[in-house]
């Protein structure tokens, strides 16, 4: 079926939403859907956070996500005032494979989680961590209050925050950077096994994706290729990576002018 049907989710702790979600739906009213069943795309308003937040929670339905923009112009989502496509040749796809994290813990406990943007492995801002990275392209010994471990996806947010290099989403890329290390050093390493085990008697925490999922005393992080994917839709004819470097360019030049 060539016809797109949308099944609406707007953040509700937005004080408009419920505005919102009924102007949506008078819009496009002939694509909209109320059973997420029928549908064969997940329509996300409001912002970045929220649209992750809505990945995460609709994982494992195989759900296409086409993020619309409630707020400020961002990495992940269209323009609020583009025709939303009814069509599927009206369509361009990202698509990015997920990373597998195998978490262990001194409790005897396993997790198995899936991370969309970044693994953040520490405690606090006081704490001082001595963690072996192992991997086949990797191996190091290092010192510092944490690790971020970071999809090509949330490259972006990191280059925003710390000067990252953007990986291109076609990229099968991991970023591996050291929390509060100046300079802020990062490596760039094939997407592959890599094992973290703390040297030393202090146990840290795992978050995943955007210091959700939070995990404690853990004593070793498995981190995985993984099969499992998520499909971003935009409007036909969409540059994503480029869309992603100049925003970070512009955003970059006007907090350097403050």
């Amino acid at each position: 079926m060539d016809k797109v049907l949308y099944y609406p989710v707007i953040d509700e702790k937005r004080s408009k939403w419920k505005k919102l979600i009924e102007k949506i739906k008078s819009w496009f009213f002939k694509n909209i859907v109320s059973d997420i069943d029928k549908a064969n795309a997940i329509l996300v308003g409001w912002w970045d956070g929220f649209m992750i937040h809505t990945m995460k929670k609709y994982f494992d339905s195989w759900k296409m996500f086409f993020g619309l923009n409630c707020g400020t112009l961002w990495f992940l989502l269209n323009d609020f005032y583009s025709q939303l496509p009814t069509k599927k040749q009206d369509i361009d796809i990202v698509r990015w494979h997920c990373v597998k994290v195998e978490v262990y813990t001194n409790w005897g406990k396993k997790y198995n989680l899936y991370a969309v943007n970044d693994i953040v492995i520490g405690w606090n801002i006081l704490d001082y961590f001595s963690f072996d990275i192992q991997s086949l392209d990797f191996s190091k010994k290092v010192k510092w209050t944490g690790l971020i471990i970071s999809t090509v996806l949330w490259s972006s947010g990191y280059r925003l925050s710390n000067w990252w290099p953007i990986m291109p989403m076609t990229s099968k890329l991991l970023g591996i950077m050291w929390i509060a290390a100046k300079p802020f050093n990062y490596h760039l390493v094939k997407y592959q096994n890599i094992k973290i085990t703390p040297i030393g008697r202090m146990p840290f925490l795992v978050w995943i994706d955007w210091y959700s999922g939070k995990i404690e005393n853990v004593r070793e992080v498995v981190i995985s290729p993984s099969v499992k994917y998520v499909d971003l839709w935009f409007i036909k004819d969409y540059d994503f990576d480029s869309k992603r470097i100049n925003l970070s360019n512009h955003k970059l030049s006007w907090i350097s002018i403050i």
